[in-house]
């Protein structure tokens, strides 16, 4: 039988390691698939659910007395879930603006002003990109390389290699397409 939510509550907040132990012990499991529902990732599920225990023991003394410890924990994973997503969608806007940067046939240089790691991810996916296109069939290349570094509209495109704007269009749909396959961990679409 075990011992009452009030008798955890209270050896935990006096820092009674088996209190802690029981807890831990009891919640883990369930608390893990609860935040994969919301990262579809087990590891980083696991990661926020730990982050999240050793949260619990460090502020041990003073955890509200008027709640429930499964509400709490339960709320505390949420919340370090929504967090991580946040995070995940800062980061991913991020990369997607150096993309665009990358893309743009009047930007011929990388800056990157303000944090030192910047220049460190642009250089990286500069590296990606580059990669990336070089891959791409030799028309589609070609087509693509007209239009984002030389800034050539698809019309011009067309006349300059005598094919269809339509021919354009379907390069340049297969090339973004491939990009995106090339490129998951910077384009998530």
């Amino acid at each position: 039988m075990s011992p009452p939510k009030s008798y955890i509550h209270n050896k935990l907040k006096s820092g009674d390691i088996k209190a802690f132990e029981m807890l831990y012990n009891e919640h883990y499991a369930p608390l893990c698939h609860f935040a994969q529902r919301f990262v579809f990732n087990l590891d980083t599920a696991r990661e926020i659910v730990q982050d999240v225990f050793i949260r619990i023991w460090e502020k041990r003394s003073s955890l509200p007395a008027e709640i429930s410890l499964k509400t709490y924990l339960y709320t505390s994973v949420r919340n370090k879930c929504l967090d991580y997503l946040k995070h995940l969608n800062v980061e991913n806007e991020f990369k997607k603006e150096r993309i665009k940067e990358v893309l743009d046939p009047g930007n011929n240089s990388f800056n990157s002003i303000g944090h030192p790691l910047d220049g460190l991810i642009t250089k990286e996916l500069e590296n990606a990109i580059k990669d990336a296109i070089n891959n791409l069939p030799e028309k589609c290349r070609e087509i693509f390389e007209l239009s984002r570094f030389e800034g050539l509209k698809y019309l011009e495109i067309a006349d300059e290699l005598n094919i269809s704007v339509k021919t354009v269009e379907t390069q340049m749909s297969r090339a973004f397409k491939s990009l995106r396959e090339k490129l998951p961990d910077y384009i998530r679409i």
